[in-house]
């Protein structure tokens, strides 16, 4: 029988209780062993709803047990960082809630420590475990679509911008290019083999940042239980943006809280054999005629949300392997968000990415 792998999380908010918990019942010979979150008794009563055993209010306090294998960070972005090096300093395997941090500096410092510590430091991209993308992957390494040179990233929403913290800059980071893209970049950088940026142009923009917040999950308990909600928004609803890479290939990113258009989105590839649409997962070439065609693979029943990525994380601690998704892959994440938010604040000027990637 395989040895319980016992998890703490940190931050008991809505991402715990609708992913991490609710994804944890999924996993074989794995359990959730405590909560912690300094806000309150939210840590105390989430635990009680779900009979996790122990529920803190400091950090440091569930870091000290040593029945604990692996800890996720569920807090706002700008406790990634020190908590994750916290958690690693104290001999824990660590999962970190995207955006992996405010800037590729953090993430650097992030793998340093999970190197010194010998522990796994993995980035919560969920969405790379998604069958689409393990089912894409195998295709592109066979070069079924032949060298892909495109890259596009389009997320355009209608509702504005959340609740509370993700407002502030000093707390989220940046708006809707934390926020929306990460997960975007992140399944792009995994499935072309994580090329180097060279450079990038972009804007960003704010239109509407007096209008009220959208109310959703993540944020509405913080409110009700007295919270700080912020009436001006902070950051960037709007985000366009071009990046070149070493090997040739260009990415185009658009992505949007609000917008008035409507216009559907994804993750688009193209190659000079064939090009993908990822979510849902479909395949564009031309038949022996030369006429264009598309295909939708029929793929295994999906473990959507956070399951796939939690089993891959608890497995890896168990049996002492290297996650697929680990933290030099994210510094390339934020070296590209630094470039982006450069170029936006000098007028969409050309900005070279960060050279410090291989040397963290």
């Amino acid at each position: 029988m395989a040895r319980t792998i016992r998890a703490g999380i940190i931050g008991a908010g809505h991402i715990t209780n609708q992913r991490y918990l609710t994804g944890y019942q999924h996993v074989a010979d794995a359990e959730v062993f405590a909560l912690a979150d300094s806000f309150g008794d939210r840590a105390a009563k989430l635990a009680a709803q779900w009979n996790v055993p122990h529920s803190f209010t400091d950090v440091k306090e569930m870091l000290a047990r040593s029945e604990i294998d692996v800890v996720h960070v569920c807090a706002p972005p700008f406790t990634h960082a020190p908590l994750a090096i916290a958690a690693l300093e104290a001999g824990k395997h660590v999962y970190v809630e995207k955006p992996p941090a405010l800037n590729a500096d953090e993430v650097r410092a992030m793998v340093r420590a999970a190197r010194r510590a010998g522990k796994n430091l993995m980035m919560g991209s969920n969405t790379v475990y998604y069958q689409e993308v393990q089912a894409l992957r195998p295709m592109i390494r066979r070069g079924d679509l032949g060298d892909i040179y495109y890259a596009k990233i389009l997320s355009l929403g209608r509702r504005g911008a959340p609740h509370g913290w993700f407002r502030q800059r000093s707390m989220a980071g940046g708006g809707v290019l934390m926020d929306g893209v990460s997960h975007s970049l992140d399944v792009v950088l995994y499935l072309l083999g994580t090329p180097r940026p060279r450079s990038v142009t972009a804007r960003a923009f704010d239109e509407f940042k007096t209008d009220p917040a959208r109310a959703n999950g993540y944020l509405a308990a913080d409110i009700a239980e007295g919270g700080k909600d912020v009436p001006v928004s902070e950051v960037e609803e709007f985000v366009t943006a071009f990046v070149q890479f070493e090997n040739g290939l260009t990415l185009s990113v658009d992505a949007a809280w609000k917008v008035h258009l409507d216009i559907k989105g994804g993750i688009f590839l193209g190659g000079t054999k064939a090009g993908a649409r990822v979510f849902p997962l479909e395949i564009f070439r031309d038949d022996a005629d030369g006429n264009p065609t598309s295909e939708t693979p029929t793929l295994p029943e999906d473990e959507k949300e956070h399951i796939g990525a939690i089993r891959h994380f608890v497995e890896c601690a168990r049996d002492g392997r290297e996650t697929e998704s680990p933290g030099e892959r994210s510094i390339v994440t934020m070296e590209v968000f630094d470039a982006i938010y450069e170029s936006a604040r000098n007028g969409g000027r050309e900005v070279l990415v960060g050279r410090q990637s291989a040397a963290v």
